[in-house]
């Protein structure tokens, strides 16, 4: 599955990006540098740049995967569920000290109550999602609109970011920030979608698609972010860096998704989309399917044959199947042999020899020149369509004896009741 091959590029790429926005911090000024007179903000695209490339070069592998499947059911990872919680706890931190602040200044911004409410929100979403991953147990349908929170709230902060830097001008802000929300929302929406268990082209694949440059820049961020806070000798105010705690957080556990999804992604052939009744559709038809043939076969065995189903598949193949009345009276030509032509039935190949001692120990037996064979009664059965075929004419090597013509008469007559009984 090419779509895995992301990684190459992943991982160099984010480790480049990394390291250009740490460079900011130490070797960088606004006003430039020595390293070909860049400053700090135009070093910044730059970063920026290693994670577009990042977006590019995954979509161009997801785009000639032709094998994985189009959805993915998680099991039990405890990695993520441990991650998965402290965002949640971190989460409900941020929302309350926001509301707090709200309360606090007397300043009800709306756009700023919708966040701190979106923020306590998405905490409880990945309660469950944390609390999923622990027990291995996907989540329905029913709550798809519930895990579309998470990209609510990061939509709502890309809005924010957007609105303190329209006042500015792009070439003199760092839009780091800006870049990680648009991913980060992006990734949350799709992914939502993916847990979901929602009907799409290919969820697994879309996800892929922003879960590696938002990993990146999720990375970047958080590494450049609590550098500066580490290395700025102020007090670090919990509460109020919360946000960067959340972001570090979500990058780490986005990274665990995707070693996860890239060990456990199944091909096309392995998975489909699973109903709410644990089947699949198609095992569901094929069953059905296999049921109606399978009494088909047994009903018509027991009604027109008077033999079980077990007697049906063991018969020998391509031979005519007998009931008690008509066992021996149909047979089919087979392949002149060494013991001269012959006919065949269920029970094996019988040559002419072997039928005309047969027929002599019945006339030693009985020996009578008028003997009647009593026809058997009709049997009340459906018809059994076989193809009409004349009896073995066997060419006599002496001359006829009344011995042998009683031997034709007796043929021609098991043939005529045979083909009464047809």
């Amino acid at each position: 599955m090419k779509s895995k091959l992301s990684w190459i590029t992943f991982v160099p790429l984010t480790i480049a990006a990394v390291i250009i926005k740490l460079t900011q911090i130490f070797y960088l000024s606004n006003e430039g540098s020595t390293l070909n007179g860049l400053t700090s903000f135009q070093l910044s695209y730059i970063a920026i740049g290693a994670v577009v490339l990042i977006l590019l070069f995954t979509l161009l592998f997801v785009l000639i995967d032709r094998k994985t499947a189009p959805y993915y059911q998680g099991g039990k990872n405890f990695a993520a569920g441990i991650f998965g919680l402290l965002i949640a706890v971190l989460m409900a931190c941020d929302g309350a000290n926001r509301i707090f602040n709200i309360v606090q200044l007397g300043s009800f911004e709306i756009l700023g109550l919708i966040d701190s409410i979106l923020t306590l929100l998405s905490a409880v979403v990945f309660v469950v999602i944390g609390l999923s991953h622990f027990t291995g147990n996907a989540a329905g349908k029913g709550l798809a609109l519930f895990y579309l929170f998470p990209a609510i709230w990061s939509a709502i902060r890309l809005i924010s970011t957007f609105l303190e830097f329209r006042t500015v001008s792009i070439y003199t802000v760092d839009a780091t920030r800006f870049i990680v929300y648009i991913l980060l929302t992006l990734f949350l929406f799709n992914y939502a979608i993916l847990i979901s268990r929602i009907q799409g082209k290919s969820p697994v694949k879309v996800t892929l698609v922003y879960a590696f440059p938002a990993c990146a820049a999720l990375i970047m961020f958080a590494v450049y972010e609590i550098t500066q806070l580490l290395t700025s000798g102020a007090s670090i105010d919990f509460l109020a860096n919360a946000e960067y705690g959340v972001i570090a957080l979500l990058a780490v556990y986005v990274f665990i998704f995707l070693i996860e999804i890239t060990i456990r992604v199944k091909t096309k052939d392995e998975v489909v989309l699973v109903e709410d009744n644990g089947e699949t559709k198609e095992k569901k038809d094929e069953e059905d399917d296999l049921e109606i043939e399978e009494f088909d076969k047994s009903f018509a065995n027991e009604v027109i044959t008077g033999l079980d189903n077990d007697t049906v598949v063991n018969a020998p193949a391509h031979t005519y199947l007998e009931t008690q009345d008509t066992s021996g009276f149909i047979y089919q030509v087979t392949p002149q042999n060494d013991d001269g032509p012959g006919v065949s039935n269920i029970y094996g190949n019988i040559n002419e020899k072997e039928v005309s001692d047969f027929i002599t120990s019945i006339d030693s037996d009985y020996g009578s020149n008028d003997t009647v064979i009593e026809e058997p009664e009709p049997v009340k059965t459906e018809p059994i369509h076989v193809k009409k075929e004349e009896p073995v004419k066997v060419k006599p090597s002496a001359p006829v004896s009344k011995q042998s013509s009683r031997m034709d008469e007796i043929d021609k007559l098991i043939f005529e009741i045979s083909n009464d009984k047809k």
